[in-house]
């Protein structure tokens, strides 16, 4: 069979996609977007982009189910889950005088290729680690979210954010990509456009305890400034696959990535496992995979560390993909 392109599936008769992205970062966002602008006395990050098509779907049994069980009102509370749990605070401090910057990108994916970005720059009060959505029942976030994952997580979470040597055993790899992938899947639901990730998979979490497959997590020491404050970027985006009788299948594609003192967590996902099978590893996130785990024993080195010039090439991981010819044979 000739090679096929992958392609975004497209918006109604436009035919047109489109790349958002926010960002909430410590600093100034000139690595990403080639310029800077005034900080307050504190600032901290987060953003959040997505290939993005189509409205939101309707909610099924109105507004307010828990991502997770799936229950709502006036079975369960709705409450606020932080993206990244309170007890952080410790480590990354805060104050009245904290303030968060975000960056919105809108790129054509779709169209001539010398199109520029349009960037919008906005901010607010309060530190990225404040944040939170309103998705997920009081029940889920008081019972299994915060007693098997965020508390099992913290213990080691917190040497890697130091940048301590250590091990990471098999079932602290499972513990730590868990809690990255709640990560994800919370944080998908800042950006108010279309979410991707499905509810088998939020339900695969829940009941088991890790990743679902398909979901790949990678764990590296990280030295720089742009997102040791608590920063994530998140890119994500519907597949249309080409079949044999020349119908599409849709799937989705994911890579997330979250900056964390001298962590820096990586998480790639997609609906269709043979996507990674087919463009091979990538040294970075191969190096130190710990889901689904290939080592009994991760060396954690913090001398082994990549910086801002290494992460951005991530946040065109997608793009790359997208573009990249593929033999469905």
């Amino acid at each position: 069979m000739p090679q096929a392109g992958l392609r975004l599936r497209r918006q109604g008769s436009v035919g047109k996609a489109t790349l958002e992205g926010r960002r909430w970062n410590s600093g100034c966002l000139s690595a990403l977007l080639s310029f800077g602008f005034a900080e307050s006395a504190r600032a901290s990050g987060f953003f959040i982009g997505r290939i993005y098509m189509g409205k939101r779907p309707a909610f099924l049994h109105g507004r307010g189910r828990c991502i997770f069980c799936e229950r709502q009102p006036p079975d369960v509370k709705i409450s606020k889950e932080h993206i990244f749990g309170d007890w952080l605070r410790e480590i990354f401090p805060r104050d009245a005088t904290t303030t968060h910057t975000h960056g919105i990108i809108d790129l054509p994916v779709i169209g001539p290729a010398d199109v520029h970005p349009t960037v919008t720059i906005g901010g607010g009060q309060g530190h990225s680690g404040t944040k939170k959505v309103k998705v997920v029942c009081a029940t889920c976030n008081e019972t299994w979210l915060s007693t098997k994952v965020e508390e099992p997580a913290r213990p080691i979470l917190i040497p890697l954010i130091a940048g301590r040597a250590c091990g990471l055993s098999v079932p602290m790899q499972r513990v730590l990509a868990t809690w990255a992938a709640k990560t994800v899947m919370t944080a998908e639901h800042v950006n108010k456009r279309p979410a991707v990730i499905h509810q088998s998979e939020r339900t695969w979490l829940k009941a088991d305890l890790s990743p679902p497959p398909g979901w790949f997590v990678s764990a590296v020491p990280y030295n720089d400034a742009e997102w040791r404050d608590l920063g994530i970027f998140q890119h994500s985006g519907h597949l249309a696959i080409p079949s044999d009788n020349g119908t599409e299948i849709e799937h989705y594609l994911g890579l997330t990535f979250v900056g964390m003192g001298r962590l820096f967590l990586l998480v790639r996902y997609s609906s269709w496992p043979r996507i990674w099978d087919m463009f091979g590893g990538d040294g970075v996130m191969d190096a130190l995979r710990i889901w689904p785990p290939h080592q009994t024993n991760v060396p954690w080195i913090p001398q082994n560390f990549i910086t801002d010039a290494q992460v951005e090439y991530f946040t065109t991981y997608i793009k790359r993909i997208l573009e990249q010819p593929i033999s469905l044979t």
